[in-house]
């Protein structure tokens, strides 16, 4: 089916046509064909090309720092994959405080960023939030939850075996307390060899 539209040209020799449905031709180039009739039946056609691009382009975040930890809260990176060409706009927030955006462009079907500073934002729940926007202006969004926790644990060495003798230096133990679910690490050394 095709739709005809029409117009008058104005006195002072412009025209225009608004409300043209293209939402039923594919996306690519199509054509606008312009026909001018006069009043005696002489015609004369002009024609120019456009771009219809509706489609969202794609876009995932596939590999961001989490958990954030004291060592990489300063420095973490995000990347992820995206429709060539398309620029990518990156926030990460606690619900709270929210990052300001960093933007970069796909090349190769991907798109990277290093060195975020995440320290001001709270301990918890962190959410990497991207936007996309392709030459058209088609958006499309993608989000990835993550984890941020910055306080060191707490431990304390609270009983050892004391004294250490000939029969039970094969069997010594230690306990103490920390934070639930957190792993410990135990040495013993006499100043010169560690076991």
């Amino acid at each position: 089916n095709s739709n005809t539209y029409l117009a008058t040209v104005a006195g002072d020799g412009t025209w225009s046509i608004l409300d043209v449905d293209v939402s039923g031709l594919n996306d690519g180039t199509i054509t606008y064909s312009a026909t001018a009739s006069d009043s005696v039946g002489n015609t004369a056609t002009d024609t120019l090309t456009a771009t219809k691009d509706v489609t969202s382009p794609a876009v995932d975040i596939t590999a961001p720092t989490t958990p954030l930890n004291a060592n990489n809260a300063s420095s973490a990176s995000a990347s992820g994959t995206g429709e060539e060409g398309a620029t990518i706009s990156l926030v990460i927030t606690d619900g709270v405080v929210s990052t300001s955006a960093v933007v970069t462009t796909v090349a190769g079907g991907v798109w990277s960023f290093a060195g975020l500073d995440l320290s001001a934002l709270a301990d918890g729940a962190i959410t990497y939030m991207v936007t996309a926007m392709d030459a058209a202006g088609n958006t499309a969004t993608d989000t990835f939850a993550g984890q941020k926790d910055v306080v060191a644990p707490t431990v304390d060495l609270l009983l050892v075996t004391d004294p250490v003798n000939s029969a039970n230096a094969t069997t010594a133990s230690a306990s103490g307390t920390g934070e639930v679910g957190d792993t410990i690490s135990l040495t013993a050394t006499d100043g010169t060899t560690t076991t």
